[in-house]
């Protein structure tokens, strides 16, 4: 089950309970590091809300400009473009 709530809960010490939030407000990160062979197992995470200005700080950049992919650019012109073709721009209720 979920329950829609920010929440991060180690159990013991081989296992993690995670979840990132509701309605795509955080993105959530757990690592862990497979290589240092530590016993137990060392467990990271991180929460970032969903926002541009978040993610340029989480992953370290100094400003947006620095964070759009051409990739990403694309992405973006083709929801656009089908928004429109599909007349999704008009605010209803």
């Amino acid at each position: 089950g979920h329950t829609h709530i920010r929440q991060y809960k180690q159990l013991d010490s081989y296992a993690v309970s995670f979840e990132a939030g509701h309605y795509f407000d955080t993105i959530g990160f757990v690592g862990i590091d497979l290589n240092s062979f530590s016993q137990p197992p060392v467990f990271r995470k991180v929460d970032v809300n969903a926002n541009v200005q978040a993610m340029v700080h989480a992953v370290g950049l100094t400003n947006q400009a620095n964070l759009n992919t051409t990739t990403g650019d694309y992405i973006k012109t083709e929801i656009v473009r089908v928004r429109n073709a599909m007349n999704l721009v008009q605010t209803l209720g």
